[in-house]
């Protein structure tokens, strides 16, 4: 009788399509946390810092087909106050290039280097103004810049 059981339960397993190509979960990973300090540290993104960058005036944008699309900006809030009493920004790098606009007179680049496959996305490597600033190796989303 185990045996005729045996020969039952490998049956079944013979006959089990293994076709199935769906993806049981989507991982997707693309966005950054940063900070702006100048050379001396202070918070360029602290609004009671004289200094700073004005809120209003920031924006992070693409360009598609030629034309400037916007994917956050006052409207859009993307700044914090850490827990280290830091304010900070969200940046979605899910294009290859992306625009941060600090002020009028500023305007930066960032280029990533991405892993894409069936199911997944997520960042490997991060240029600001053609420097490298972070990579997967890191194991951390958060990156310091200092202007």
């Amino acid at each position: 009788m185990k045996y005729i059981s045996l020969i039952i339960l490998l049956t079944m397993f013979a006959s089990c399509d293994n076709d199935d190509t769906s993806q049981p979960g989507t991982f997707i990973s693309t966005v950054l946390e940063f900070t702006f300090e100048d050379i001396e540290g202070n918070d360029l993104l602290d609004p009671s810092f004289n200094n700073a960058y004005n809120h209003s005036d920031i924006e992070v944008f693409v360009l598609a087909d030629g034309e400037k699309k916007i994917l956050a900006n006052l409207e859009s809030p993307h700044f914090i106050s850490n827990e280290r009493g830091i304010y900070s920004m969200f940046i979605d790098l899910s294009n290859d290039t992306t625009y941060l606009k600090l002020s009028e007179a500023i305007t930066d680049t960032f280029r990533c280097q991405k892993e894409i496959g069936g199911n997944y996305q997520y960042l490997s490597k991060v240029w600001y103004n053609n420097e490298m600033i972070w990579s997967k190796e890191d194991k951390t989303s958060y990156v310091k810049i200092v202007k």
